[in-house]
């Protein structure tokens, strides 16, 4: 979860950098995204691949399932 956190912060910066130096362009925005949700998901499949306890550990019941969709669907607005 800090890694998600993190991922989304540098993202965040570097749309706000892109906006203060001029360059806010939807083909330049298309470009950082899909850069940092390639970056996103090389990592995560590397963490799922290595094993982590963390991954094996999580039961999701409906009510947690609905509230990830929900935080997935506000990540991709």
């Amino acid at each position: 979860m800090l890694e998600i956190a993190f991922l989304i912060g540098i993202y965040s910066y570097i749309i706000f950098f892109l906006g203060l130096s001029g360059l806010l362009y939807r083909p330049l925005i298309i470009l950082v995204t899909l850069i940092v949700f390639s970056v996103a998901a090389i990592y995560f499949v590397k963490i799922k691949k290595n094993k982590s306890p963390f991954f094996k550990n999580i039961k999701l019941d409906n009510t947690s399932r609905f509230i990830v969709i929900l935080i997935v669907l506000q990540l991709l607005v």
